[in-house]
């Protein structure tokens, strides 16, 4: 595991009381609880991290077309993202699944008010596509008003 790797998961011990900490050969992978949000922490080959939120379910999804839009349009001018990436992962139950992401350096967030901020803005962007998705889900395309 990465020095700077291990120094984030350390703070974030401290910080957020973080727990759930998997490690394998190839990455290490720790989980921070906020009140109905996990953030896992990811390590990588390359010295940096992948922070992934999972945020929800797409099948039940009844206008995918709008809702697709609004991701590529999200991941390529960085709309309502601040910075970060939507992905869609199929679970191992077929269940397609929205995720929030963003690859760093692990030392961008060494320190304490840096790393809270970041996951305080995280959290936002997070709750801002979770409000989309179920605008989506109760078949309501979301205009800017309702974001």
């Amino acid at each position: 595991m990465n020095t700077d790797f291990c120094k984030l998961l350390e703070i974030c011990q401290q910080v957020f009381g973080t727990q759930n900490v998997l490690e394998d050969d190839e990455q290490t992978v720790f989980a921070v609880n906020f009140q109905d949000q996990s953030v896992y922490f990811i390590s990588t080959d390359d010295a940096s991290i992948f922070i992934r939120m999972p945020l929800g379910q797409c099948n039940d999804l009844t206008q995918k077309k709008e809702f697709y839009e609004e991701l590529l349009s999200a991941n390529l001018f960085g709309n309502g993202t601040e910075g970060a990436t939507l992905s869609l992962k199929t679970n191992d139950d077929g269940i397609d699944e929205l995720w929030l992401g963003e690859r760093l350096d692990p030392t961008e967030l060494l320190e304490e008010k840096l790393l809270v901020d970041f996951c305080d803005t995280m959290l936002q962007v997070a709750s801002d596509w979770k409000k989309r998705l179920e605008l989506y889900q109760n078949a309501n395309v979301p205009n800017k008003e309702e974001l």
